[in-house]
């Protein structure tokens, strides 16, 4: 959602349509430049394509969001939201060939971020910063034999400032971020390959829980320059660095622009 709220009174949207409903309301919040923001989506695939029509999990997805801004105008503007969005579906699998395979089968996807952003400016000088958290997960699980969890888990940070000195508008950034990757599966029966297919052979048990942490880094300059009216020319680049695989690409950017 791209807006940041009236200022004057409560105000809301209704959207229906035949695949997907939302509502978003946006309203002040009882301080002078604070508004908000939240809205709400739910998908009606899991209605629309009933089991008759297919035999494939229908998913059902559903998305909410909240945020508020606060416009001090000495001290900048600062927006603190949230985010959430998650489909999952159940089927009843049939495996006559392997009934080992058949039962309750499930799944689900969700990511959830939070953010903290501000943003002022004085005179030729700007600045920005943000910290944020994000996860995501993706799970499966088969008759509760069968489970299976991963997902990244991220915190993010970043600065920045710029300058305006004539016709150039020169900006520098650095963001740096700590991942931490999961892996979390169980199999109450060994799969072993036979007849071209997995089947489970019933011996054992396996449980796996895996953790890496992982961190990053980015150093991000770049020049606009205003060549003439209406013709913008940007350089620029950007340097990052990853500890897992020991890395730094570097990423150089040109761009021009002509409005016509």
């Amino acid at each position: 959602h791209t807006r940041d709220g009236t200022e004057g009174r409560l105000a809301g949207a209704l959207d229906a349509s035949l695949i997907a409903s939302s509502l978003a309301l946006e309203s002040p919040l009882g301080v002078p430049g604070l508004t908000g923001v939240a809205s709400a989506r739910r998908g009606y695939f899991d209605f629309v394509l009933p089991r008759r029509i297919t035999d494939v999990a229908v998913p059902r997805y559903d998305d909410w969001l909240a945020k508020a801004t606060w416009k001090t105008g000495t001290m900048g503007t600062w927006r603190a939201e949230v985010f959430g969005a998650r489909d999952d579906a159940a089927a009843d699998v049939k495996n006559p060939s392997s009934p080992a395979l058949e039962g309750r089968y499930t799944w689900e996807h969700a990511y959830r971020v939070g953010a903290l952003l501000w943003a002022g400016a004085s005179g030729d000088w700007s600045a920005d910063a943000a910290v944020a958290g994000q996860a995501a997960s993706s799970e499966i699980d088969l008759a509760g034999d069968y489970f299976y969890n991963t997902g990244p888990e991220e915190v993010y940070a970043r600065a920045g400032v710029g300058r305006i000195a004539g016709p150039h508008r020169v900006s520098a950034a650095v963001e740096g971020a700590v991942t931490r990757y999961r892996l979390d599966a169980y199999f109450a029966r060994l799969p072993s390959e036979g007849q071209g297919a997995y089947v489970f052979t019933g011996l054992t048990k396996l449980r796996a829980t895996e953790s890496v942490i992982g961190e990053r880094g980015a150093l991000i300059l770049a020049d606009r320059w205003t060549f003439r009216p209406g013709t913008e020319v940007e350089l620029g680049g950007r340097a990052d660095g990853y500890a897992l695989s020991r890395s730094a690409p570097l990423s150089p950017r040109v761009a021009a622009s002509q409005a016509l």
